[in-house]
């Protein structure tokens, strides 16, 4: 008996049985193991895209994912836009204490979700996810996010709250004030500095 190899169902053959037409190659991998791999039409493994059933094994569906990427990476940062000005500045959510927090917690482990997501995206180590990623990511930051204040960490899923108008916050464990075009540090007896 001999043993005969089948064409791979995602690795299809152009017309006339030439490869010309081939995508990818293989059943699908979820992680490229030799480092960051830019698409070669046919000699690239197919990547597996978050999800078993999503494999990129057509231009159909790469771009799709690579569009797809990027509209994540927006979302994440729209996220970080609206539990800084639209939850945390809501009147009628902060004098309901546990729907504010369902909102703020709900919010924030979308964000802590799409930050993974992303993370798993990029871990593929397909050259274009991560260029998506952080494309996805520094559209968003300067639609929505690039002028509030610089934080400790690039982190999306961790932004400090920061005062509004004359409040006091917290940030890294020093009081704070939003000035007129900076923050200042409020000492205990409520004098500033800068």
């Amino acid at each position: 008996a001999q043993l005969e190899c089948l064409p791979d169902e995602h690795s299809g053959h152009g017309r006339n049985g030439t490869d010309e037409a081939r995508f990818c190659t293989g059943r699908g991998t979820s992680m490229h193991m030799d480092g960051f791999t830019f698409l070669q039409r046919g000699e690239t493994s197919c990547v597996i895209f978050l999800f078993t059933p999503w494999l990129l094994s057509s231009d159909a569906k790469f771009a799709l994912a690579v569009l797809g990427t990027v509209a994540l990476g927006v979302l994440a940062e729209l996220l970080t836009w609206t539990r800084r000005t639209r939850v945390s500045a809501s009147a009628r959510l902060r004098s309901r204490p546990h729907a504010y927090r369902a909102a703020m917690g709900g919010l924030f482990a979308l964000q802590v979700a799409l930050g993974y997501a992303l993370m798993l995206i990029a871990m593929t180590y397909q050259a274009e996810l991560l260029i998506a990623v952080v494309a996805g990511l520094a559209l968003g930051h300067t639609l929505l996010n690039v002028t509030a204040p610089v934080g400790e960490t690039s982190d999306p899923c961790c932004v400090e709250p920061v005062a509004q108008g004359g409040e006091r916050a917290w940030l890294d464990g020093v009081p704070v004030r939003a000035g007129a075009r900076s923050l200042e540090a409020v000492s205990t007896d409520g004098a500033t500095s800068r």
